[in-house]
């Protein structure tokens, strides 16, 4: 059951016993009076002892809350907070509310005294079937209800537009096929660099016929840069990471190739990424551009960044290219400076990677002068270690419409 606001329940007492922040001249927060919005749990038979506190802006109430603070009543419980609830969306202003109002709840006893007061009067309340609030109750659960089932209605219809749409893709072969594709890639280039979900999920319906075309897309130079807008375009992007998910074999030769393209390095990431997610067929192509010297150290340590994600998706192989990626750092070449850049940034991808298992190899490599020390050096490799961070390669494992849609959110 959701939570209720105080103010719902008992409008004029709340309005009388809700604290406020008020900041003037506060280095982070805006000028304004911030209403600290009491909510309890209205469920009778719940004794959770609990309190969310929603940071509610006066002048730009229209933003919604700008911080959702729990806070537990029994303080030697492990989850009495206050924290952050990480069921409930936070602004960036959130950390900052978050120590205004600890520093508040340790120091004020009575504002405590009063947080609890009000939970029992709401328990006190729900638990008297003769009590009003109850009618508010129903009021709340009924819209909130009505609310869930618009979302419930829209959702159905988006999904049967979808299975519609992929029922008719599916059907097309051959030449319709073809001209299925070509249709959705002109709408792509067409999308000024923001086409929605759910073309990028027609296009992967179409599967191999896709390829071809995205191919050309990223073989383009002409595509990465907006003469009218004089800034680069992100299509190359959403092209790259269509062909990571559909695996394609066949873009591989160009992602090398443009692994060692100039002025590319803001699209170098998705060019990794592609790579990583089309799998082993990708390995000994990505192993030659980690070992050409000819190449600038950023491409090659990109590329083993693909080698590494390839690794953490355990691809397989997946054994046989870790022992490749030590043997780098244990025994690799060191004929030039970019070599111990490369190495430093492989070390850091290691400790991510491994954890502890990875320090006696990252050890090894300083030992034999193999790592630039002006990007890592070996205090701070350690603590990598010991608080690997193997979450930053997760995104591979996220088929690129998935980050896609939350960035549209």
């Amino acid at each position: 059951m959701d939570l209720i606001p105080f103010v719902e329940l008992f409008p004029e007492q709340a309005m009388a016993e809700t604290r406020t922040i008020t900041t003037r001249g506060h280095p982070i927060l805006p000028d304004d009076e911030y209403a600290l919005v009491e909510a309890y749990c209205p469920d009778p038979a719940c004794d959770c002892r609990r309190v969310m506190l929603n940071v509610l802006p006066r002048r730009q109430a229209g933003r919604g809350y700008l911080a959702a603070i729990s806070f537990g009543f029994d303080r030697d419980e492990e989850m009495s907070g206050p924290f952050l609830d990480p069921l409930n969306p936070q602004s960036q202003y959130a950390e900052v509310f978050l120590d205004i109002v600890a520093k508040m709840l340790e120091t004020d006893p009575a504002y405590v005294a009063r947080l609890e007061s009000h939970y029992r009067q709401v328990k006190q309340a729900v638990a008297d079937p003769t009590h009003p609030v109850h009618q508010i109750v129903a009021r709340i659960e009924a819209k909130d209800e009505e609310r869930l089932e618009r979302q419930r209605t829209r959702q159905s219809k988006k999904s049967k537009r979808k299975r519609r749409r992929r029922k008719r893709i599916k059907r097309n072969s051959g030449q319709n096929c073809t001209a299925e594709i070509n249709s959705l890639i002109r709408q792509l280039v067409q999308s000024g660099g923001r086409p929605h979900p759910d073309l990028l999920v027609d296009i992967l319906a179409c599967g191999e016929a896709a390829v071809e075309p995205l191919i050309a897309i990223i073989s383009d130079p002409e595509m990465y840069w907006d003469d009218a807008q004089i800034k680069p375009r992100r299509l190359p992007e959403y092209a790259m990471g269509l062909l990571g998910d559909l695996r394609a074999e066949a873009a591989i030769p160009i992602l090398i190739e443009l692994l060692g393209w100039q002025n590319m390095y803001e699209t170098l990431e998705q060019v990794v990424d592609a790579l990583a997610r089309i799998g082993p067929a990708a390995v000994e192509p990505t192993k030659a551009v980690v070992l050409d010297r000819s190449l600038d150290w950023y491409p090659r340590a990109l590329a083993a960044q693909a080698l590494v994600a390839q690794v953490y998706m355990g691809m397989e192989g997946s054994e046989t290219l870790l022992e490749f990626l030590q043997s780098l750092l244990l025994q690799g070449p060191v004929e030039c400076s970019n070599d111990r850049i490369v190495y430093a940034q492989l070390a850091q991808d290691l400790a991510d990677l491994q954890g502890m298992d990875a320090v006696e190899t990252i050890r090894a490599a300083f030992q034999r002068d193999a790592i630039d020390r002006a990007y890592i050096d070996w205090p701070d490799a350690e603590a990598m270690c010991r608080n690997a961070a193997p979450d930053l390669l997760q995104r591979y494992t996220v088929n690129s419409l998935s980050d896609y849609r939350k960035f549209r959110r």
